[in-house]
């Protein structure tokens, strides 16, 4: 039985990279991905953003929305991977529902 479910992230990472680490912490977000084997549906890099408030004296973040398939236990391990990294100033995982029809 599948136990994956869908979800839906948000990323802020650091805007004060430079263009090649910016690549860089974008291609290892992705290698992460890949290495959990999970299933990617939509990887959105949505650009610098204001921030409501300083996060790490950063006013503001480049912010990537990403939707896949996981389990529990890869999402625990990408969560890890967040808190460790230090590019990455906020994230967010939300768990999207899907409408059944009857």
């Amino acid at each position: 039985m599948d136990r994956s479910r869908l979800y839906e992230s948000y990323y802020i990472l650091r805007s004060d990279l430079k263009d090649e680490e910016l690549k860089k912490s974008i291609l290892d977000l992705k290698r992460k991905f890949d290495d959990l084997a999970i299933g990617i549906k939509k990887f959105e890099e949505i650009g610098v953003k204001n921030l409501a408030y300083e996060v790490m004296h950063q006013k503001q973040g480049y912010f990537i929305c990403v939707e896949f398939r996981a389990t529990a236990d890869e999402l625990v391990e990408l969560e890890r991977y967040c808190r460790i990294k230090d590019d990455i100033l906020k994230y967010c995982v939300l768990k999207k529902y899907s409408r059944r029809t009857k």
